[in-house]
């Protein structure tokens, strides 16, 4: 473990990488290039997804961590906290417990907060959310 108490496996999707469909990772999953499906933690309070200024989502994101400074086009829902960089754009919904947005940051959608009572890492409607895209 880091010293920030968060697991240290983590996987690199690069810039000129491109992933089509879903995504599951426990640990740290960092995006730099761009995936076409959904990313989802496992049952994992510790999950962390880093989408970097170049990096790109077209799918749903659900983790208890999730910072952004790309590009995600699709919900996001984290049950923890949720970190909008400068460039962040997020066209979609952000369903979050904590949430910090930088100046520049983009929110095309609705933000909702959820009770972390009610959230947890893969709730029953981020399931709905990510069977639903997986159909289409």
């Amino acid at each position: 473990m880091s010293s920030s108490g968060r697991q240290s496996d983590t996987t690199l999707i690069s810039n000129e990488t491109v992933v089509d469909g879903t995504i599951t990772f426990a640990g740290i999953l960092e995006v730099e290039g761009r995936v076409n499906g959904n990313i989802a933690a496992r049952d994992d309070e510790q999950a962390v997804v880093r989408i970097q200024q170049n990096g790109h989502v077209f799918g749903n994101v659900v983790a208890p961590l999730v910072v952004v400074n790309g590009t995600v086009t699709g919900n996001v829902t984290s049950s923890d906290h949720v970190e909008l960089a400068s460039h962040a754009v997020i066209n979609g919904d952000v369903k979050y417990n904590l949430i910090e947005m930088m100046k520049g940051a983009q929110v095309n959608g609705r933000l909702v907060f959820a009770d972390p009572a009610s959230t947890t890492p893969m709730d029953e409607d981020s399931r709905r959310d990510l069977r639903a895209e997986e159909l289409q």
